[in-house]
């Protein structure tokens, strides 16, 4: 375990981690947070408590950090105004950028870069759409959003 005590100035330098340093491990951040009743292996403040003590390879290589759903509970909820969902977000960046993302969260990516959509349009769904009278279902924006990710680097960081 090798220690990196200026991790957590690292995390304040980027958007949405500016108050990390604010945290005093109430617990309130996992207490609200509804995919920790689902699974312990999800803890936001371990997680935070991690980045603090300078553990920057062990949160990074964590693959639990990438559960977070996004509801902002642990957002609303912080006593110190911490922004842990935010907090979270840009330990998912580092980690991206340093390779550690999950096949799922990786092949996602991919489908949106090549699609433009998450999850794949199939001729059924189609169909059937045709049956309900609704419009088909495109790639609309699709060159947008791969214009994007190339200007930005995140279609090599997920292997595109």
């Amino acid at each position: 375990m090798k220690l990196n005590p200026k991790f957590k100035d690292e995390i304040t330098k980027i958007h949405g981690g500016e108050k990390i340093k604010l945290c005093y491990q109430c617990g309130t951040c996992s207490g609200s947070c509804p995919i920790t009743f689902i699974t312990k292996a999800y803890n936001p403040r371990g997680f935070i408590q991690m980045a603090l003590l300078g553990l920057k390879e062990e949160v990074l290589t964590n693959k639990n950090i990438w559960l977070c759903t996004g509801c902002y509970s642990c957002y609303e909820r912080c006593p110190q105004g911490v922004e842990p969902a935010y907090v979270i977000r840009v330990l998912c960046s580092l980690a991206a950028k340093t390779g550690n993302i999950p096949a799922a969260t990786k092949a996602g990516a991919q489908t949106i870069l090549k699609q433009g959509l998450l999850a794949q349009v199939t001729d059924f769904v189609q169909k059937q759409r045709e049956k309900l009278g609704l419009s088909r279902i495109g790639q609309t924006g699709v060159e947008e959003v791969q214009k994007i990710a190339k200007k930005t680097g995140f279609d090599k960081l997920v292997g595109l």
